[in-house]
This record gives C-alpha cells, structure tokens and sequence, in this order.
C-alpha cells in the first residue's frame, strides 16, 4: 500500500546550516521538528525546524521554498515551532516556547497576520476541521477548541469553545481517559484520532469529543509503538503512524488492526495528500506513493 519513492525526496543538505543546540550548546546540522510536516492546498509542503524557522517547500523545486521565521519574539519569529494547520487562506504555527499561535498568508508568505497568546499553544499539534481548530496542549495534556471566526472586513478571531481531556488533577472536566501528552492529530468523518505515546484515543466529534474507544500500547508487535509520533489518515480512511523509536510506518485501521508495516523508517511526523506521503526524517521528507486500490 506505501511504496516508496526516493526520486521525489526533498533533501535538506542545501540548507547545509549548523546552529546551536537548545540542551547541549554544541553545533549541530539543522533537523525538522517535531508534529511539523503539513501538506498545502495548492501542492506545497510546510515544515517546522528546530533552528526556530518554518521553510514551505515547492516539490520537485531543489530551491523552491520560502523561509520565515528565525528564533526571536518579534511578530513572524518563533522559538520552537511545533503544530501546524491550515484553512487554505492562512497558514496557523504554534510558537511553542512563546506560547502562541501565529497566522500567516498563504498568498504571500511570510507575511504574519495575526497572533494570540495562550498557554495551551504550548507544544502544538495543531488540526483545523472546518472553522473550528483543535490544539493539543503540553501543560495540561488536553485538546483546547476554538471557533474561528471571520468578520465581514476578513479579520480572523478566535473563540475558545471546550476542552477535551483534562489534567490527572483537574477530575471536574474529564471527558477522556488521562492520558500524557498529544502528539499527533488526525480525523475522518467524525472521528478524532489522539495520539499520546502509541495510544490513540478516538473522539467522537459529533458529541462534544466523546471518548469513543482506545488502542495501541507500547512494543515492536504489529498494532503497537515504541514511542508513535506521526499519525495521518489516508483517503479511505486507513491511519498511518510513525515511530521514532521503533523506526517504522505502520498503517492501521481505525479500529487499531495491523494492515501493513515499513522497517527502517524512522520519523518525526507525517501528512498526506491524496496519493502522497511524506515523513519528516533526519535530513531530508522522504516521499512514499499511497495505493489504496482494492482498499474498501
């Protein structure tokens, strides 16, 4: 069902830049971030990295990206850019080490329209369903909603509306299971798929993100993970998910059952669009064909 296709990997030995490590300080080569990789409406690809900038990449383009960002707490800078979403107009990033959310034109990038502040922009990732954005967050392990709403002049506000899942002390908001921290975001129809560690949480959207059922656990079995990250859900409806640890894709049904594996995969983060995927690993998005055919 996933095949590879190396001829279409965006390599990121051209940005052939060293900056400082956060923890160690010691030089090291630039590297994608984590929850970062997001396909665009008109064909880009936008992905997050851990030298504070958000690079929109053009595929098949060697040179073909636009670069903003740069670590810095002015408007358009970021310190560790995580969750990214999209509406087609305006491309959202979570400033994970600032606490906030920033909007930016995706008609002319880098151009940063907005910006709000809130401690659960911490960490992302971020999914945006239809006028309503769901942010999983890195203090109090809960998805926060917001409306997003436009006014008549094209100003954009967003509205908090709920939150789903709770603090292991917050007991009076719990309506999933407690659980550590999201890591990936993903949906079809009305479901919503949390990934935390290799457990996936399936919300039901229509009920308020009801907890539905759960499954996953840690281990290198077909249906578990040594320490999922990526999650992303294909045209039919199969997941697939990355692992850093266990260094593989998987895809899965929404039920949790195994349908195929890929060693030797190791990634961060992933999306996909339509028969494309790409998984954000050390150096480079590397590209693989999705074949649903015979898929039910």
């Amino acid at each position: 069902m996933l095949r590879p296709r190396e001829a279409r990997d965006v390599s990121f030995s051209s940005l052939a830049v060293e900056h400082n490590d956060y923890y160690s300080g010691s030089k090291r080569m630039v590297m994608p971030a984590s929850n970062t990789v997001l396909h665009l409406p008109d064909g880009r690809v936008a992905v997050s990295f851990d030298d504070h900038f958000v690079r929109v990449f053009t595929p098949g383009l060697p040179f073909g990206w636009v670069q903003m960002g740069g670590e810095g707490s002015q408007p358009g800078q970021f310190k560790f850019p995580k969750g990214m979403a999209t509406d087609g107009e305006l491309l959202w990033v979570c400033d994970s080490g600032q606490d906030r959310l920033q909007a930016f034109r995706l008609s002319n990038l880098p151009e940063r329209v907005y910006e709000w502040s809130r401690e659960c922009f911490h960490r992302g990732p971020a999914l945006l369903i239809d006028d309503r954005l769901y942010v999983g967050s890195g203090y109090d392990h809960a998805l926060h909603v917001f409306d997003v709403t436009r006014g008549s002049a094209g100003d954009v506000s967003l509205e908090p509306c709920g939150r789903i899942g709770r603090h292991e002390h917050d007991d009076e908001t719990c309506r999933v299971p407690s659980h550590s921290k999201p890591d990936a975001l993903a949906y079809f129809g009305s479901e919503l798929f949390v990934l935390c560690r290799g457990q996936v949480l399936v919300l039901d959207l229509r009920n308020g993100g009801e907890f539905v059922r759960s499954f996953g656990e840690y281990g290198g079995a077909p249906g578990q993970s040594q320490w999922g990250h990526g999650l992303a859900t294909t045209s039919t409806g199969l997941l697939v998910m990355s692992e850093i640890h266990g260094e593989r894709l998987q895809v899965l049904t929404r039920s949790g059952d195994p349908v195929q594996e890929l060693g030797g995969c190791q990634g961060s983060s992933l999306s996909v669009r339509g028969q494309q995927l790409y998984v954000a690993r050390s150096g480079r998005l590397a590209c693989f064909e999705v074949d649903e055919s015979g898929v039910d």
